[in-house]
């Protein structure tokens, strides 16, 4: 779910579509979504 002013919790996106939302467009976004761990989703994967 998407947490942004706009969004409000209210949207549920991808990966890809996260990533778009957020203006970046590197086509990996699993690499630069982190947990509260610290470790991306790439790496639990």
């Amino acid at each position: 779910m998407c947490g942004c002013q706009s969004c409000n919790h209210t949207k549920a996106l991808n990966a890809y579509e996260f990533e778009r939302h957020a203006g970046c467009k590197t086509k990996h976004p699993n690499n630069h979504l982190y947990f509260e761990s610290g470790k991306t989703i790439y790496q639990i994967v």
